[in-house]
């Protein structure tokens, strides 16, 4: 029986951090939506670690935190990167966010911190000290890389050139899904300067969060895998037979160029 082969990796930005070609997002485990307990969310999660995944991402928002937490639980912690966000405007408002986080995680560090949902150059800027803030956290060493996540590419493009943005998310894929603003030719040229700027660059919402019909996920889903200007690619899933198509067009799409 043929093996399967091995997860292709890239490095995020200059954050020192490798991360799997297609990462996990975890906000249809939660409530509302797949309604995963924990200990259903953690099976799911060792399953994608078995397969490579090794970047899981949640926010403060998503009540999925304890499920990553669970995930956590008996997994060899430095193969795994956690990404979690918040909406947190201060500086002080940012480091509870990674106190927070850390005891829902149940870990003493978040690989990825993210100020979540961005949406306006206002707000970017209101919200220099809580990129600051959590700059702090990463000099304590309870984060490893900061940045942010935004659907309007003018947020995008403004972010190349803060210093204390490390890894943005926002996201990417031609039918404009969940883009602000711009339209997708915006966001692409965004995401682009980013890259160009060392940031780690992280896609989402490439299948549009769940809009895409399903006969043209796999299509698309190979489009971002062939990104060049995207480190990384996190789907979010509810179950092993999506988990499943995911890797499955992972390793039928060649690596980017």
């Amino acid at each position: 029986m043929p093996t399967e082969p091995e997860m292709p990796t890239r490095r995020l930005g200059r954050s020192g951090l490798m991360v799997p070609r297609l990462g996990l997002g975890t906000y249809f485990f939660g409530p509302g939506r797949a309604d995963l307990t924990p200990r259903q969310a953690a099976r799911l999660l060792h399953e994608a670690l078995a397969h490579g995944v090794t970047f899981w991402d949640t926010s403060d928002d998503y009540e999925t935190q304890p499920h990553v937490a669970e995930g956590l639980r008996g997994a060899p912690r430095e193969r795994i990167l956690v990404c979690t966000k918040t909406y947190a405007g201060t500086a002080l408002g940012a480091r509870r966010a990674v106190t927070r986080a850390l005891r829902e995680l149940r870990t003493d560090c978040v690989d990825v911190f993210l100020l979540h949902y961005v949406q306006s150059l206002d707000e970017l800027e209101a919200k220099h000290g809580a990129l600051k803030g959590l700059q702090e956290m990463k000099r304590r060493g309870w984060v490893r890389a900061v940045g942010l996540s935004t659907h309007r590419p003018d947020v995008l493009a403004r972010a190349a050139r803060f210093p204390e943005v490390e890894v943005v998310m926002a996201p990417l894929n031609a039918a404009g899904h969940y883009i602000e603003d711009g339209g997708p030719e915006g966001m692409f040229r965004a995401a682009a300067a980013c890259h160009r700027a060392g940031k780690g660059v992280i896609a989402i919402k490439v299948l549009g969060g769940g809009e895409i019909a399903r006969a043209h996920r796999p299509a698309a889903l190979a489009r971002a895998l062939r990104l060049r200007i995207a480190d990384c690619i996190c789907v979010g899933v509810a179950d092993r037979p999506e988990l499943a198509a995911n890797l499955s067009v992972l390793h039928r799409t060649r690596k980017p160029t």
